[in-house]
């Protein structure tokens, strides 16, 4: 926000577009309430790069479509089925994963019949190299994340969500200090993890905390093909290989460095072009999958508290506006700036949650480019509606997680100070 968004009480209470009375809290975004001036969007959250960018295009030119298909559809019929776009990403993503094999095969077969001509053995070492760096991208579990012996109570009740769900069982949980929450199956053995960002936690109520983690355990259980070994690593290894061809040009390079640097950067345009292909194979069942994932986790833990989870997960831009005002005081130590979020968060005027709902009920607001939007994610849950929550936590449960997690309050406030002002 700049300082002509940031207006006191006194000050502009007159819209300029309607001449309407505007909210004008002070700290707060300005705007007006009858035609939406200054309303703001949520391009903030699509600042992720060309990844970010290609899912957001094909969601604004194909979204509307896919959900006017599903509206009426029963939630189970979403279950990504086999057809042929899905049956040509497996062998494009296939394809992909073969070439590292092909290409140490390659090396090994120069190393083991060149010997010893000094040509083919630069050769096989040169493939062999390539093979992997170019090697499947399964990712793999952080040596961080928490295990069922430090947290057996926050274990246990993911493990009733995930039964609900019909999710494998988690394997580890990774605490960050992020605004979300997020799913993965990492590894050749595709272990679980889950990720909860200690922010996010801290300011939702208990069903909503339910909400989160069914939600993300759905993911486990909605078939999405983005998520799986052959076709969700292949997308994986196309973004890093792309990442690690576009590095920064450095303004002091030789000329041999600058050439090199621009054949790279037009090698990685070809690597994009394969990844958008990719991604226009599946990302019609992905997004269906996304509506799985929101039904399912209403099963568990009932769709008012899913709404509500995903009106504040619409909130995250506070994250970044507490951060720039507070976080460079001295004052401040790790674990009080966790405690002074969640204050900050709670005493959000009305009228800014309002502005906030706004933005995420319009057309193409989504919370990230891979899913579809908010307004849409609603009215999919608000059509098959499930009262009342399976899954509960009883306080003594409660307690037991919330000491859990506070052990890591102090780590966690470090992270965030060390982000947003490193040299402090």
């Amino acid at each position: 926000m700049t300082s002509t968004t940031l207006q006191s009480e006194e000050k502009n209470k007159t819209c300029p577009d309607c001449d309407s009375i505007t909210h004008s809290h002070k700290g707060f975004r300005q705007w007006c309430p009858q035609c939406n001036w200054n309303l703001g969007s949520d391009d903030f959250v699509n600042t992720l790069g060309y990844t970010a960018k290609i899912y957001r295009k094909i969601g604004i030119t194909q979204g509307d479509r896919v959900f006017q298909s599903i509206l009426s559809e029963k939630p189970e019929d979403l279950r990504p089925r086999w057809s042929l776009s899905k049956i040509l990403a497996f062998a494009f993503a296939s394809t992909i994963h073969l070439a590292s094999i092909a290409m140490a095969a390659l090396g090994l077969y120069a190393l083991s019949f060149g010997w010893p001509a000094v040509l083919l053995i630069v050769i096989g070492i040169l493939l062999l190299a390539l093979s992997w760096f170019i090697r499947p991208r399964l990712g793999a579990m952080p040596q961080n994340c928490l295990k069922r012996a430090d947290a057996p109570a926050l274990f246990a009740v993911c493990d009733r969500i995930a039964d609900k769900v019909g999710s494998p069982r988690v394997d580890g949980i990774e605490i960050t200090p992020d605004y979300n929450a997020a799913f993965a199956r990492v590894g050749i053995s595709r272990k679980v993890l889950i990720v909860i960002g200690l922010p996010l936690w801290l300011v939702q109520t208990w069903p909503e905390r339910l909400a989160i983690l069914a939600h993300e355990f759905s993911h486990g259980a909605n078939g999405d093909s983005t998520r799986s070994l052959i076709i969700g690593s292949a997308l994986n290894t196309l973004d890093y290989w792309i990442y690690i061809l576009r590095h920064k040009y450095d303004q002091d390079s030789t000329i041999i460095q600058m050439i090199t640097h621009y054949l790279l950067w037009i090698l990685s345009w070809f690597i994009e072009l394969l990844y958008i292909g990719l991604s226009h194979l599946v990302w019609r069942q992905s997004q269906k999958a996304e509506f799985l994932a929101d039904y399912l986790a209403t099963t568990a833990s009932g769709t008012e508290a899913m709404r509500d989870a995903l009106k504040k997960f619409s909130y995250g831009e506070h994250l970044q506006t507490f951060a720039n005002r507070t976080i460079f005081s001295a004052k401040q130590s790790q674990k009080q700036i966790l405690t002074k979020f969640v204050s900050y968060f709670k005493a959000l005027p009305k009228s800014e949650t309002e502005r906030l709902d706004r933005i995420a009920n319009q057309k193409n607001a989504r919370l990230d480019a891979t899913h579809p939007p908010t307004r849409q994610r609603m009215a999919f849950i608000t059509a098959h509606p499930i009262a009342d929550a399976s899954i509960t936590v009883s306080k003594e449960e409660q307690h037991l997680i919330e000491s859990e997690l506070e052990k890591l309050e102090e780590t966690i406030g470090q992270q965030l100070i060390s982000y947003w002002a490193p040299e402090r």
